[in-house]
């Protein structure tokens, strides 16, 4: 009998004339850690639409423990024991933590004895305390991702999908998830990871597929690859170094009195810290600063669903959000030029597929976020706020968005680099502060603390 718990067999699926996939065809063995990478755009998250059902596909099959599998509905899978932890958040701002997971529970009669022994259970294995009596609008990113993982590990499902689940955790936070899907591994599940973070691959995938643009280029042991040969397989090319070219002083340097804090021009001030320690009370005094001191403002948000795109407009009208007055005469605006500029936008940033006038909800996330960064960039603001900005992108994406910040710095610009992500703020920042519980710790030099001593005081220990 086959060990093959999943089957794809020459899955293709096309939007028009968009071909998300192409005649893809592996397979995922039973307990087994299998990860699915390649660049935004590549057919990854369609390829999870299509085994959640959420999508059906325009050719081929799939086979599922021996037998024809063809879900109709996301409901489908759920039936078959498919877990999905979605990138994207499928949360309700006026719910609380607790009603989502009574939602989920009632689905598979669990009474609410056995809810709050599951979800005690799986809090400690974390570590986690999510504030579950409040509504989802006061949760931080970092909460929102943890419950939505809550909710999936309450129903045990036997096949779990993980799309991008590190990208809010601290160091040692990622270091315990890693460790908490080897044991999931070791229950006996099978997990399907999405990332883009091959460090941790490399770490615990015991199968690599890897996709481009639909199609499907190899998909062997993880072991059979380096990092870098899975990033350049990613890519079609080696990783670029970048270029931190050296720049004069011009010695502007803007109070952020509302933060106790100065910025200077040609820096990159990094701010560090676990999700839920004051970032967005840092950005809001961070923006209403920048207002106080009428500076142009490039804003990369931090959650871009809720303040920085219109998913059901086009890349235009998205453009527009931040521009409109820029190419407004006589209350007429010159769609012309916007066109011009926005097809520029998705050529300099490599936006797939390359359609101004396609909505921005069916982009990839990483597509995504490469436009609202080329937008945000777009007028040479004086201040830029790049809150985690290369979250769920590509190693090609994240090459031009690095470089992109290092650019802004030598063209005497100012970059407020936030992101839970600790060496993208070390490898960019020229100094660094670290929030936690609100308080700012530092600012310290590029240099001056091992990450040891970062983790320390990321986690409360005054050093």
């Amino acid at each position: 009998m086959s060990s093959n718990l999943i089957e794809f067999n020459n899955i293709s699926k096309s939007y028009g004339s968009c071909v998300s996939l192409d005649q893809v065809h592996f397979s995922i063995l039973k307990n087994q850690i299998h990860a699915v990478i390649g660049e935004n755009g590549a057919g990854k998250s369609t390829l999870m639409k299509v085994l959640t059902g959420i999508v059906p596909p325009s050719s081929g099959a799939m086979v599922l423990r021996g037998k024809s599998y063809e879900p109709e509905s996301a409901q489908d899978s759920f039936r078959e024991k498919i877990g999905f932890v979605h990138q994207h958040f499928q949360l309700a701002d006026e719910l609380t933590g607790w009603n989502h997971l009574e939602l989920v529970a009632r689905t598979q009669n669990i009474e609410k004895k056995r809810l709050l022994e599951l979800v005690s259970e799986k809090q400690a294995k974390f570590k986690w305390s999510l504030p579950l009596d409040k509504k989802i609008k006061a949760y931080s990113i970092g909460e929102q991702q943890r419950l939505e993982i809550l909710r999936v590990l309450i129903l045990d499902p036997e096949i779990i999908i993980f799309d991008e689940p590190t990208a809010v955790l601290s160091p040692d936070e990622i270091e315990d998830f890693l460790d908490f899907m080897l044991d999931l591994k070791k229950q006996g599940h099978t997990l399907i990871l999405i990332s883009h973070k091959l460090n941790e691959i490399k770490k615990v995938a015991d199968h690599v597929t890897i996709l481009c643009r639909g199609q499907l280029i190899a998909s062997d042991s993880g072991s059979n690859f380096t990092i870098e040969q899975m990033a350049e397989k990613m890519i079609g090319r080696k990783q670029q170094a970048l270029v931190q070219a050296g720049v004069n002083d011009t010695g502007i340097t803007h109070d952020l009195n509302l933060l106790g804090l100065k910025l200077n021009n040609n820096e990159i001030l990094g701010v560090a810290g676990v999700d839920g320690n004051g970032q967005e009370d840092f950005i809001l005094k961070l923006r209403q600063n920048i207002d106080l001191l009428k500076l142009k403002f490039g804003d990369i948000s931090e959650d871009r669903f809720r303040y920085s795109i219109y998913p059901k407009q086009d890349l235009i009208e998205n453009f527009l959000i931040r521009h409109r007055n820029t190419f407004t005469r006589l209350g007429l605006v010159n769609k012309k030029k916007v066109r011009r500029e926005v097809e520029k936008i998705i050529t300099d940033w490599d936006v797939r597929p390359a359609d101004s006038q396609m909505v921005m909800g069916s982009f990839s996330g990483g597509n995504q976020q490469k436009f609202v960064i080329g937008r945000e960039l777009w007028h040479n603001p004086d201040v830029i706020l790049a809150a985690h900005p290369s979250r769920g992108v590509d190693i090609g994406a994240q090459e031009k968005i690095h470089q992109a910040l290092l650019d802004q710095k030598k063209n005497h610009r100012a970059v407020v680099l936030l992101s839970s992500d600790l060496d993208e703020v070390l490898k960019l920042s020229d100094r660094f502060v670290i929030l936690f519980k609100g308080a700012i710790k530092g600012p310290y030099l590029k240099g001056s603390l091992d990450n040891s001593q970062i983790s320390q005081i990321m986690n409360g220990v005054n050093l």
